[in-house]
């Protein structure tokens, strides 16, 4: 059996295999203190109630509703199992909105047997939207209104769109002065987020200018796809495609008018699926991505795999100095793994730790061309088999980073890949089966230039389907990367063996998207 470096603990190294937990013998004093893991029951955005469970790390006394702060929604029935170990919360989230809950439980709200309290807080965080969104006519529009907020409008200023309409009829806005966006505001609900869409309007204007148009975020309104055209005294019809995910209540259509003052109408307005270029999916079914390992250097998809670590104390690149780091894999089929750990002898501000496997056959990101990988078609999630060691799981609150980096390269530097970040609640000590879904639970952490907004992972899959490494990380403090809402990854820095504080992270068999 490989020897493993002295000062990483037994049980840590049984974590990184993957091996059952270490266990001793005699009678001790309790002087551990109890620490609480908060999870939920929804896997992506919530739409409705939320149920939180309390998982205590032993049996705890003393740990009432009032002992947790909820924000983003309101508590419901709270109920404390009888073994003392865990407990559920209900919590609502707000009406009609759109936002995150955060669930908060202090330091010193419960303690164990022993009287010993708990130290460090936890908490958790759950996307929600219960915002009504209207059923969707044929053209995708629904009830909405023309809107601007300035006195400089003239004509109609409000035309509400009867439910399974085809346009806004007569509603012909102008503005007068200087130039303000003309707003159209509505909510969308896409069927289909594989799609392109076309804008349909008439336009006309007092003299020869140009005109920008498009679909924009209320709150950034050029975030997303906007084009010109140019208008003339005539009525003129334009149709424009639009390539973008637009499911967002906060979306709206965009026009502005250019600098010149005067006036422009605007008419008849939808938003319609182009069905003559509707992506087909390329691939359905289940992808693999790697098989399990071969080695610690290759899966067995033949996929180079790759590791590393660092933190403040080395300028984050392991050094074996501070600190100590390293990996290793075995078993076979199904049951293959492969791992790293860092570890550091005192309490680091910011700390990673992570492992990153290729595509089949692929040996790392091309700098000269496209990289290879598994093609994402109508495949919608991730799924991973992750382990991590005790002392990361026990530090309150563990969640791990997955990095995707997509395959196509964009000229930017020495060559620019799109990344997709995801951060997953860590629900158990042991080897367990996790799924992510793409598009909610990933955000487009680096965009190569392409200006596609954070949100909108179809756009990401759309410009670059092919999914050239999966990384998973423990990264905390000042390391930690960000998911979708916000959600932050975290890693060991607070619970020590023996002399060190490790954070192991370790991957079972397959990794697929189906």
């Amino acid at each position: 059996m490989r020897s493993f470096p002295t000062k990483l603990s037994a049980c840590a190294i049984a974590a990184a295999a993957l091996l059952s937990a270490c266990g001793g013998g005699g009678t001790t004093t309790d002087t551990t203190a109890p620490t609480v893991t908060i999870t939920d029951n929804v896997s992506a955005t919530a739409t409705g109630d939320v149920t939180f469970t309390f998982t205590f790390s032993e049996a705890v006394t003393g740990f009432t509703v009032d002992d947790i702060t909820v924000t983003g929604g309101a508590k419901g029935t709270f109920t404390m199992a009888s073994t003392g170990l865990s407990a559920t919360l209900v919590v609502s989230p707000t009406a009609n909105s759109s936002g995150t809950i955060n669930v908060n439980v202090a330091a010193s709200k419960f303690a164990d047997i022993a009287g010993l309290t708990n130290t460090t807080e936890a908490t958790a965080t759950q996307a929600f939207n219960t915002v009504t969104t209207p059923t969707p006519s044929a053209n995708l529009v629904t009830n909405g209104n023309f809107s601007s907020g300035n006195t400089g409008w003239t004509g109609n200023a409000l035309n509400v769109l009867t439910e399974g309409g085809n346009s806004y009829n007569s509603a012909n806005v102008t503005a007068a002065g200087n130039p303000w966006d003309v707003n159209l505001s509505f909510p969308l609900s896409i069927p289909n987020s594989n799609v392109k869409y076309k804008l349909r309007f008439k336009a006309q204007s007092d003299r020869a200018r140009t005109l920008i148009a498009g679909i924009g975020l209320a709150s950034d309104p050029w975030t997303n796809t906007v084009q010109t055209v140019t208008l003339t005294t005539n009525l003129q019809t334009f149709e424009l495609s639009l390539t973008s995910n637009f499911a967002s209540t906060n979306s709206r259509v965009i026009f502005d008018m250019g600098a010149a003052a005067g006036a422009v109408s605007i008419d008849d307005v939808e938003l319609v699926l182009d069905t003559s270029i509707v992506d087909t999916p390329i691939s359905s079914g289940v992808l693999s991505l790697s098989t399990g390992f071969a080695s610690k250097t290759l899966s067995a998809s033949g996929g180079a795999i790759t590791n590393s670590g660092g933190s403040n104390f080395d300028d984050y690149n392991c050094t074996g100095g501070a600190a100590v780091c390293g990996g290793d894999a075995g078993g076979a089929g199904a049951d293959s793994f492969a791992y790293f750990y860092y570890q550091t002898t005192t309490p680091a501000t910011g700390l990673y730790s992570q492992i990153e496997i290729f595509g089949p056959n692929v040996t790392g990101l091309k700098t000269d061309g496209d990289t290879g990988g598994v093609t994402i078609g109508s495949q919608t999630k991730v799924n991973f088999n992750f382990n991590p060691n005790p002392q990361w799981f026990n530090s309150g609150a563990p969640k791990m980073g997955v990095v995707l980096t997509l395959g196509k390269r964009y000229a930017i530097g020495g060559g620019c890949h799109i990344q997709l970040h995801g951060v997953k609640n860590i629900t158990s000590e042991g080897s367990t089966a996790y799924s992510m879904n793409l598009r909610d639970d990933f955000r487009v952490a680096q965009d190569c230039g392409t200006g596609i907004a954070p949100d909108n992972v179809n756009a990401a899959l759309a410009a670059s389907p092919v999914v050239s490494s999966f990384k998973v990380l423990g990264a905390g403090g000042t390391a930690a990367i960000e998911g979708r809402g916000g959600l932050k990854s975290t890693a060991n820095l607070s619970v020590k063996t023996g002399d060190v504080y490790p954070t192991t992270v370790a991957l079972r068999g397959a990794i697929t998207f189906d």
